[in-house]
């Protein structure tokens, strides 16, 4: 698939739903607590007529400068599509399910907050999107 494509699979997804995406940029900086290196940060916002839902979206680290940076041109904020393929798409279970499925270590404070994270952007994802929604949502590849 070209990237048209899968940017168009974001932009329809949002149609449906009747749903828009707005991208803020936060700046060039450490995400996580642990972060050794700089990353571009951005809040992304899905709104509509029933609520919004807001989290937050980090680009890999790129070479030690910022996208945004790199270019000058202010086109490097996520696409629709590459917000919506990161988003937790189902519930990530108890901490013990959740070390079991990805690899961490129950004794882990790190990875206790990891998945609080993921359970508190997946509240907001069942606080925003209908069942059907997150089906769909799912789906997109």
């Amino acid at each position: 698939m070209s990237d048209y494509q899968y940017r168009a699979q974001g932009k329809s997804f949002l149609a449906k739903c009747k749903a828009k995406m707005t991208v803020r940029y936060l700046g060039y900086r450490p995400h996580f607590d642990d972060d050794k290196e700089s990353r571009d940060v951005f809040g992304i916002t899905f709104r509509r007529m029933r609520g919004s839902c807001s989290i937050a979206h980090r680009f890999g680290i790129t070479f030690g400068q910022s996208t945004a940076d790199s270019t000058g041109s202010g086109d490097n904020k996520p696409s629709a599509y590459a917000v919506l393929t990161c988003l937790t798409k189902r519930d990530p279970g108890t901490f013990e399910e959740f070390c079991a499925e990805y690899g961490y270590d129950t004794d882990s404070r790190k990875a206790e907050k990891t998945h609080k994270a993921v359970v508190a952007e997946w509240n907001q994802v069942k606080g925003f999107f209908t069942d059907d929604e997150i089906t769909a949502l799912a789906e997109i590849n």
